[in-house]
């Protein structure tokens, strides 16, 4: 009994041992760790034509060794006075038109994260110049984008716990922090002087693991009063597949006799990235079905495509072959169907992110990506109403405009269909692609605003538009729980379609293979360590709540979607439906 009631005594203190280490880890965070607070929104300004930029070599391979890249400043008439300065910021340059130029954040864009201390390892910084006599005082934060993501994950854990903080826009801070600041001392800079970075000296730049575009954004203080502006020369770096291993022949689903039809052949690294390294002749076969040219060039200095155009000559089931004249490289299609058919099975995706919110690349390249690299029919880019959870900055009238103008302006009836959309992106009672038909003027609903802050008003404000709505991540486990998914009312007319399944994971039910679920796609003692605090997740199948809260499964409209518009739009038989 004695050694009982020891034990007993002992429980309390042997839990405040075991509390001790994370509480005072949770205090270290508090205390040493800044907040994020705002920073300069990045202007809308025209550019400024202050000297030339160069950036060698101008792509690498994706997922290659890590190569040392050289971006040179050369110095423009007036020069750069002592006190001045230039920044360096690799990200995506937002072309708004004649409403002017904006420096983006580029996020997750895979690049290395440069570095000042370690010289012999990946991502060492090195900056020079021409000039004597001028001496260079080089500033960076060393890992700031994971410093910056610690500074906002204190932003949201305290407003989590209720403290008010003004709303902000946290990509302005990473922005801001990931810059790289250049100052002149010493003697002035004159024309034709250059500066010199090497990204990756020794140890080499870290690149992507797949493909990406990524600009080289300068910003130039020249007379050193601190107003730095955006330098119109901007080139790209850019990360592509590696050596050629196969072609992908991609081809349309159905195909109507007496028609032509066009085919797109890709050509594709061991790893499915497009290698554009490839040119030559290619050797065209098909089955009876189909008359093809007997010979495609895929030219010189192109993307990794080359496209041709096939005769529909009769029935049947049919499937083309390409090869390169060594015959080291070969492909075969998909398998076409020659028939007479009221419908056509066309392809694309009506979900995509561009700069304007978390994207990595422009709304025109997500188009020019659809129809022109992978041989799509269609394609929306619906871009958050907002970008962050607590982040109340929604999408300006100049941004909103933009997204339109942009799908409005690589809509090609009869060949390729874009779709004006946005996403109202509600972290709690859901995410909703809102795609407005060919006739409908699109309007801006964000969901932080009281009149559109739930999905059943919503749906009053798009009454009497020709809309769809199509929810999606119904099963997504967040950090905090279950998204408490909110279908809306059965009788709304709006929701014909949902969204199960995406590059994030499986949305069929709590549960379900592949989840959508960042906290299980934590690795490691991070993850079990995540998961064992939040636990498993529960709760009824998600499939289940569609079909009870709309009564989808069982109306005569469970197949009519959006494929309405495009059907409309692609009419006949010459499609260049891929």
């Amino acid at each position: 009994m004695r050694c009982s009631r020891k034990a007993a005594r002992l429980i309390p203190w042997l839990l405040g041992l075991m509390l001790l280490g994370p509480a005072a880890l949770f205090a270290a965070f508090m205390l040493l760790v800044r907040t994020l607070r705002e920073a300069p929104p990045q202007p809308v300004a025209q550019p400024l034509r202050s000297g030339g930029v160069d950036v060698s070599p101008a792509s690498v391979t994706a997922g290659g060794s890590p190569v040392p890249v050289t971006v040179t400043y050369t110095v423009g008439p007036g020069g750069i006075a002592r006190g001045g300065g230039v920044r360096l910021r690799p990200g995506k340059v937002m072309r708004f038109g004649d409403e002017g130029w904006r420096l983006c954040m580029q996020w997750a864009n895979g690049w290395g994260h440069l570095q000042r201390r370690h010289p012999g390892r990946p991502d060492f910084l090195d900056v020079t110049t021409s000039r004597g006599g001028v001496e260079l005082r080089v500033s960076l934060m060393e890992r700031a984008s994971d410093r910056t993501q610690l500074m906002w994950f204190k932003r949201k854990l305290l407003q989590k716990l209720g403290v008010k903080l003004d709303p902000i826009d946290p990509r302005d801070g990473f922005l801001e922090n990931e810059k790289v600041t250049v100052a002149v001392d010493g003697e002035a800079l004159s024309e034709g002087d250059t500066i010199e970075f090497t990204l990756g000296r020794g140890g080499g730049l870290t690149p992507p693991h797949s493909s990406m575009q990524t600009d080289i954004a300068l910003e130039i203080d020249r007379e050193g009063n601190g107003e730095f502006l955006l330098e119109e020369a901007v080139p790209s770096l850019s990360a592509t597949g590696g050596e050629p291993a196969r072609f992908e022949v991609v081809a349309p689903t159905i195909a109507v006799p007496g028609g032509r039809v066009k085919v797109l052949v890709r050509c594709l690294d061991e790893r499915g990235l497009l290698a554009p390294g490839f040119s030559g002749r290619l050797l065209v076969s098909a089955d009876r079905a189909l008359e093809v040219p007997p010979t495609v060039v895929m030219p010189e200095g192109n993307d990794g495509t080359a496209w041709f155009m096939a005769r529909v000559s009769g029935p049947g089931t049919a499937r083309l072959a390409v090869r390169d004249g060594g015959g080291l490289l070969e492909g075969l299609s998909n398998p076409v169907a020659c028939m007479k058919s009221p419908f056509l099975l066309l392809w694309g995706d009506m979900h995509t992110h561009s700069l304007v919110s978390d994207g990595t690349q422009e709304p025109w390249f997500l188009y020019h990506r659809a129809r022109d690299l992978m041989g799509w029919d269609f394609t929306a880019v619906s871009d958050h109403d907002t970008w962050s959870l607590g982040e109340e900055r929604d999408r300006s009238p100049l941004e909103f405009g933009f997204m339109m103008r942009e799908a409005d302006r690589h809509y090609s009836p009869g060949g390729f269909v874009t779709l004006r959309s946005f996403e109202w992106t509600h972290h709690v009672l859901g995410h909703r692609t809102v795609l407005f038909g060919p006739a409908a003027e699109p309007v801006f609903l964000p969901h932080d605003d009281d009149r559109y802050s739930t999905p059943e008003l919503l749906f009053d404000a798009l009454q009497g538009r020709d809309v769809l709505v199509v929810p999606h991540h119904p099963a997504w486990k967040t950090h905090a729980g279950e998204m408490r998914f909110d279908f809306g009312s059965p009788d709304n007319g709006f929701q014909r379609l949902a969204e199960v399944y995406s590059r994030h994971g499986n949305s069929e039910f709590y549960g379900c293979p592949r989840p959508m679920s960042h906290v299980g796609k934590m690795e490691g003692t991070r993850g079990r360590v995540v998961r064992a605090v939040l636990g498993r997740a529960r709760g009824a199948t998600c499939a289940t709540r569609w079909r009870r809260a709309t009564g989808w499964a069982s109306s005569p409209e469970a197949t009519s979607t959006s494929w309405a518009w495009t059907r409309a739009a692609l009419p006949g038989t010459d499609t260049g439906a891929a």
